[in-house]
């Protein structure tokens, strides 16, 4: 038997031991509270306590047959079903008690504890004419107390299953919008090394080496909703590789980040298409040379990532592209339902998306914690849900 079995097993020796023992004391000494002159008993106060332990050990070994009844017949989710399995419990009651007293009757016909030499039929007489009231409540207590398990178990069961399908659901979903991200970038960077086969060869084998590595790094990565913001970089600074030889040196891109939000969590492939958006929307269409920045700092209790570009700036009532579509889809899929995604022109020229995400519960209760330090207030305790 294993430890935690063991445990168990001792947990419920002692409990009915209690109940045995409370009740015999009851017995025992119950009536001088209502009688005048105390009740004179032959039998010492151990043997009453042995009694009433016996037949509630009895109750014991029962127990995991009434646990059985009630898995084969739970209550079911509506009235009907627990009517009918309050019928079968109602029904084996007669039977479980018949059983018990018949268990307790052969547990007190031992000579050990039975000075006046009553017969197994004695015993069995005595349990079933003196003391079916309190069988009965016993079995009852059992059944709702199994009957409360098993519901809670189903509860547990479907909340389970309801997680799963969300999780599932989410994961779908974030899968379609990588599919629908990938041949995108797959489509455009082709379309570009297509441009420069014939007029810069070279070029275009060097484009194709840096699509090859930046697809390397993505079929290496571990799938998962979420990772740290320098392995989203890691990926931004490929696919920029890709772009700076179509674009030459008419591509500038400054990385400007704050080493306390390298750490934090962020949906996989999120910035890339709001990058590609800058390129293709924003600096590709004009000739000068551009500037493409890639910001991010920390709050107090939120993250700021920030991509401005130089370029050709919003178009009047623009229509939001697919970037701007999956980028939103991705927030929302990863339960990111507190981030904010907003656009503003730049004066002078160009574009700013600014992404800001709330900070992880422990990371905020630490930056409020400390804040509270600073101002000789006593740190408070962060709660935060696993």
């Amino acid at each position: 038997m294993s430890r935690p079995a063991a445990r168990a097993l001792l947990a419920q020796i002692a409990l009915w031991t209690l109940f045995g023992a409370v009740h015999g004391l009851q017995v025992r000494f119950g009536y001088v509270l209502i009688q005048s002159e105390p009740i004179q008993t032959k039998y010492p106060v151990w043997l009453f306590l042995v009694w009433y332990v016996l037949r509630y050990w009895a109750w014991g070994l029962l127990a995991p047959l009434v646990a059985a009844l009630v898995e084969r017949v739970p209550p079911g989710p509506d009235a009907a079903a627990s009517l009918r399995a309050s019928l079968v419990y109602l029904g084996l009651a007669p039977v479980f008690i018949l059983v018990h007293d018949a268990i307790a009757a052969l547990f007190l016909s031992l000579p050990l504890v039975n000075p006046d030499g009553d017969t197994f039929a004695q015993n069995l007489r005595f349990g079933l004419g003196v003391l079916p009231v309190y069988s009965f409540l016993t079995y009852a207590a059992l059944v709702i107390f199994f009957a409360g398990r098993h519901m809670q178990r189903a509860l547990r069961a479907e909340e389970q299953r309801a997680a799963l399908l969300r999780t599932t659901a989410a994961e779908a979903e974030l899968r379609a919008l990588q599919a629908q991200l990938e041949p995108h970038f797959l489509f455009n960077s082709l379309h570009a090394v297509s441009g420069l086969v014939l007029t810069q060869p070279k070029a275009a084998l060097e484009m194709l080496d840096r699509i090859g590595a930046f697809l390397r790094h993505s079929l290496d990565r571990t799938p998962t909703p979420l990772h740290p913001l320098q392995e989203e970089l890691r990926s931004l600074e490929l696919y920029l590789a890709i772009e700076q030889v179509r674009f030459g040196e008419r591509l500038r891109v400054r990385f400007d980040i704050d080493p306390a939000t390298r750490d934090l969590p962020i949906p996989s492939q999120l910035l890339q298409p709001l990058v590609e958006n800058a390129l293709r929307h924003g600096l590709a269409p004009i000739a000068r040379p551009g500037l493409l920045q890639v910001r991010s700092r920390r709050g107090a209790s939120d993250w700021v990532i920030e991509i401005e570009d130089n370029g050709r700036g919003l178009a009047p009532h623009a229509k939001e592209g697919i970037g701007l579509q999956n980028t939103r889809g991705r927030l929302a899929a990863a339960g990111e339902s507190a981030a904010q995604l907003l656009l503003a022109p730049v004066s002078g020229g160009g574009t700013q998306v600014t992404l800001r995400l709330p900070l992880p519960d422990r990371d905020a209760g630490a930056d409020a914690t400390t804040a509270r330090t600073k101002q000789g207030q006593p740190p408070q305790p962060v709660w935060s849900t696993p």
